[in-house]
């Protein structure tokens, strides 16, 4: 049976999905696992301290930008997601995983899942409003399964 799998992730979440081929001969996905960023729902104060502007009592606070601050968020969602991903590596047996990460995203996607010294296919490609179904006839998947 051929195994495929792809995580679908954006600012906001990531989704891994194994697709199998069935006897038929069609690509059957399903989702095994998700991962949320917890770091947007932090409050404004602990998001202040978690993202690099110190928490002690004597730790400076200023009003941070907003463009900052919303960099810093998603570079900690990124090394989450490649965290979560290498996670995931019993899970996937070791198989190689497919990243699609949005065009603002994967640049950072690709650089964290690097530091963790996996070796996964990071690509340009929004998918995560897509549900599994959809997913095996998106072209960028379909391009991926038949390499499969």
């Amino acid at each position: 049976m051929s195994v495929a799998w792809i995580a679908a992730v954006d600012r906001r979440r990531g989704t891994l999905f194994e697709c199998t081929r069935t006897s038929g001969g069609e690509w059957h996905v399903a989702q095994r696992r998700e991962v949320s960023n917890l770091w947007e729902s932090c409050p404004p104060r602990e998001r202040l301290g978690a993202v690099g502007r110190g928490s002690g009592a004597s730790a400076v606070r200023h009003v941070a930008d907003a463009t900052h601050e919303a960099e810093e968020i998603d570079l900690r969602f990124a090394r989450t997601l490649a965290n979560w991903l290498r996670d995931a590596t019993p899970e996937t047996g070791g198989d190689r995983v497919t990243v699609f990460a949005p065009p603002k995203f994967v640049a950072k996607v690709r650089d964290a899942v690097r530091e963790t010294g996996l070796e996964y296919d990071v690509r340009e490609r929004e998918l995560t409003h897509l549900h599994p179904s959809e997913l095996s006839e998106h072209p960028a998947v379909v391009e991926l399964l038949e390499t499969t």
